[in-house]
């Protein structure tokens, strides 16, 4: 009885999340457990509460259009070549195969900021890598509509192209904040066609401002201040977690912890391995084994 308390001693310690679960095992509505917070009701089902519903909502909402606005940002290089590579050509700074070279560039630099920006995202959260990411993405917008030398407008590009990398990463992160499990596939179903409306919304929207100022530069201007006014809503219409939410601070066990854990009684159990597959008999049992050896060895 005592050796098999002591191994269930070893075995919460080498297995906190499974005692947590057996211990904690509350009445919940299935696929209705959030991923990281939640009221309960008196009957222990997870529920939102007003204040979270209208968050909820404003988040949600929020991310729909903010990542809508990250393309007008990114479409305006699409839409404007044709009157960059003008320019370019009639002032010697590149040609075509440059303006190629720029794309792929951007597109490179796009795909290393997937990864690199997910950590970075873990790490200091959904919110701020959102704002950050459409933050930089202005600057470099601006950047890109002043420069007038091929090195600069290639600099500006692939900080553009770093910057909204973090975009994507960042909305996950913060739905996995708000959202039931049974809800997180549909939501981010929802989200994901943001970047479909909004490269055909910003293709229509630099358009109609290349028609009317036939100005590349200036395109690039007014995409930026569009997606500064995006920025400035979602400074005040997002939140990482719903109101009240307390992040979990999740603890392992030092490996000294678990090495020579002995339990005290009559029949001591002493562990001197963790995860060895082979069994400590109790002391007094070896000892008698030994004196039983002994006295059969002497008869014999």
């Amino acid at each position: 009885s005592t050796q098999r308390h002591g191994e269930q001693q070893v075995s919460d310690m080498l297995n906190p999340e499974a005692h947590d679960d057996h211990h904690e095992e509350e009445p919940h509505h299935e696929g209705k457990k959030l991923l990281s917070s939640g009221s309960k009701d008196s009957s222990g089902i997870h529920t939102r509460t007003a204040s979270e519903k209208r968050w909820l909502l404003s988040t949600l909402t929020t991310l729909f259009i903010g990542y809508m606005g990250y393309y007008v940002c990114r479409s305006d290089l699409t839409v404007t070549a044709p009157l960059i590579l003008r320019e370019w050509s009639e002032s010697g700074i590149a040609d075509e195969s440059k303006f190629g070279l720029l794309l792929t560039l951007g597109t490179a630099a796009y795909s290393f900021g997937k990864i690199s920006m997910g950590f970075l995202v873990d790490k200091l959260g959904g919110k701020r890598m959102f704002l950050a990411g459409m933050g930089f993405s202005i600057l470099s917008t601006v950047m890109f509509s002043v420069v007038n030398s091929y090195p600069m407008f290639v600099i500006a590009w692939v900080l553009n192209r770093m910057a909204q990398s973090a975009g994507w990463g960042a909305v996950l992160k913060i739905v996995s904040g708000w959202c039931f499990q049974s809800e997180f596939s549909k939501v981010t179903s929802i989200l994901a066609l943001s970047y479909l409306f909004g490269d055909g919304v910003a293709r229509l929207y630099l358009s109609s401002i290349l028609e009317y100022y036939n100005s590349w530069r200036t395109v690039f201007l007014l995409a930026a201040l569009f997606l500064s006014v995006i920025f400035a809503i979602s400074l005040i219409t997002i939140k990482d977690h719903p109101p009240g939410y307390v992040k979990p601070t999740a603890t392992k066990p030092q490996y000294h912890e678990l090495v020579n854990v002995s339990v005290s009684s009559d029949e001591a159990t002493s562990i001197d391995h963790v995860g060895s597959s082979e069994t400590t008999q109790p002391t007094s049992s070896s000892s008698s084994s030994s004196a039983s050896a002994s006295s059969s060895s002497s008869s014999s």
